[in-house]
């Protein structure tokens, strides 16, 4: 359970640089850049059951559990329907460790559940 901006920080995926996403249905793998995410500070937006949000230079993906929009909004962060959502269409990590990390995540959304 996520009860603070820190915990959030966290457990949450990273991106700070270009990264490569595998869409499981195809097989295709993409390279995408954070800059396809807008620089915008302390504002998130949320698709699919995944929020997106940048702190300090740094895009944070997290599956949409309790209680994270709330933390977010007051911790200052406003809606931003513009942003993209990675992760959100069905793509994941391609690397092992980012599978792992971004399958860890998703096992907290279905233990609250």
């Amino acid at each position: 359970m996520i009860n603070s901006f820190e915990d959030l920080l966290m457990n949450t995926y990273e991106i700070s640089g270009d990264y490569r996403v595998e869409f499981p249905l195809t097989c295709a793998t993409e390279v995408l850049s954070p800059r396809i995410v807008p620089e915008s500070e302390k504002h998130y937006c949320k698709n699919n059951g995944v929020i997106v949000f940048q702190f300090e230079g740094v895009h944070h993906v997290i599956p949409s559990l309790a209680g994270v929009e709330r933390i977010l909004q007051n911790e200052g962060f406003t809606m931003d329907y513009n942003m993209y959502v990675p992760f959100s269409s069905g793509s994941m990590p391609a690397t092992l460790a980012g599978k792992v990390k971004w399958n860890s995540l998703l096992e907290m959304k279905v233990n609250e559940e």
